[in-house]
């Protein structure tokens, strides 16, 4: 049995992290590294944590956090971090990709923790700074995806490519907006909520059969309030991904 494995999912601006012991997730507070001095974000969180015997991370935020993570964790624990890497078939889920490392690793750790949830048909959606959907059959194959701008990133393209529009809120007040932040914000939510919802549509009316729609991501709870559809709520699911792969690798 694998105890005391540390689990990471870095996105492009937040951290994820939770703590794998018996077999259960444990999940500590997401931060913000951007900009930051990353090794006393990483003392404030994990310096009180002992008996650390793996590393495992989801990283898509570049080659500098990276670094500083292997670091940090080999001067505190010994330990080596292992940066998981998508493959062609593992865990379940097949890879529609030709080249399997151009799906992103966070991706594909979500689709596997979709997969070990539920072995039905599953729309994923990865609700961040941008908004991935992926989609897997009942038998774990990925059938592709879509990618889109986040609700920070469409507000931030507004903002920065045109000369009246003031800066947004984080709230709404309505469908429609009476306020220019009002309407920057609900135009960036129902863009993405109606984009999720065709997809679904378009799903099951192709394959005649429900998928069941997943969100997770720092905005899903935002989007998941102006959906008409069913959808399930997995605030950690990428690292219920890394739980998977680390735990049978372990055997």
């Amino acid at each position: 049995m694998l105890d005391h494995a540390l689990l990471l999912d870095v996105g492009n601006s937040r951290l994820k992290w939770a703590l794998l012991k018996e077999e259960k997730l444990h999940a500590g507070d997401a931060f913000a590294y951007k900009g930051q001095q990353v090794d006393t974000l990483f003392d404030n969180h994990w310096g009180e944590l002992s008996g650390i015997v793996t590393v495992a991370v989801s990283n898509v935020g570049g080659a500098e956090i990276a670094k500083e993570i292997e670091i940090w964790c080999l001067d505190r624990w010994g330990v080596s971090s292992a940066f998981i890497q998508p493959v062609k078939q593992s865990y379940g889920v097949t890879n529609s990709y030709q080249s399997p490392l151009k799906l992103g690793v966070d991706r594909w750790v979500c689709l596997i923790g979709a997969h070990a949830i539920n072995k039905a048909p599953v729309c994923v959606v990865d609700c961040g700074t941008a908004v991935t959907v992926d989609v897997l059959n009942k038998n774990g194959e990925h059938l592709g995806g879509m990618i889109t701008p986040g609700v920070q990133l469409m507000k931030s393209a507004l903002l920065n490519n045109t000369s009246d529009i003031a800066e947004a809120g984080n709230k709404s007040s309505g469908f429609l907006g009476k306020c220019t932040a009002d309407a920057v914000q609900n135009g960036a939510i129902h863009s993405i909520a109606g984009l999720i919802e065709r997809v679904v549509r378009e799903l099951e009316k192709e394959h005649r059969e429900i998928f069941q729609l997943i969100l997770t991501g720092g905005d899903a709870e935002l989007i998941k309030s102006h959906l008409n559809c069913d959808v399930r709520l997995v605030s950690d699911l990428a690292l219920k991904g890394l739980s998977v792969i680390i735990q049978d690798q372990a055997k």
